[in-house]
């Protein structure tokens, strides 16, 4: 199943064809997801570098002496001071963190392997479709014995024998 909606660039399988369990089955174009990244960590370093100038730029210390000879407000003190000491940009930045950990999970996503060793059965998709989050992209049916529940006719059930092939 797709994790996100991106375009197949590797089927490296057919319909029919045995895998090993580890062998690559798809992969998934991540240029969007790669620009979405770099932009979430141009804006990680944009708030760094702004939270640096605002500490630099409003020292708490300068900022009451100015209001104690009564170059600025009170109110502008207060909200100097507020801002230094809230959460304001620790907020920001938890938020882009975890916006950039979510994308490079899908980045890290972008390939799917075989979960065992079987056979590719129903391949519901092409090189080059585009998927969209849980569609199905294909069944891998493990080796071994398998129990198959048939129906057959009545007429028919007497020419059956154990050991028949089957087509």
């Amino acid at each position: 199943y797709a994790l996100f909606s991106s375009k197949i660039i590797s089927l490296p399988i057919k319909e029919g064809q045995v895998v090993e369990q580890g062998e690559l089955l798809a992969e998934f174009d991540t240029r969007e997801l790669q620009y979405q990244l770099a932009q979430i960590q141009g804006q990680i370093k944009s708030i760094q570098a702004e939270q640096e100038l605002q500490k630099s730029v409003i020292s708490l210390d300068k900022m009451r002496e100015l209001y104690e000879a009564g170059a600025i407000s009170q109110k502008e003190y207060e909200d100097a001071r507020n801002k230094i000491n809230s959460n304001y940009y620790t907020g920001l930045l938890e938020s882009l963190n975890a916006q950039a950990a979510s994308v490079q999970y899908k980045i890290d996503e972008s390939s799917i392997h075989a979960p065992v060793q079987g056979i590719v059965a129903g391949l519901d998709v092409q090189e080059g479709m585009v998927v969209v989050p849980g569609q199905r992209i294909m069944t891998i049916v493990p080796r071994g014995e398998y129990l198959i529940k048939v129906y057959v006719l009545t007429e028919d059930a007497a020419k059956i024998k154990p050991g028949m092939e089957v087509e």
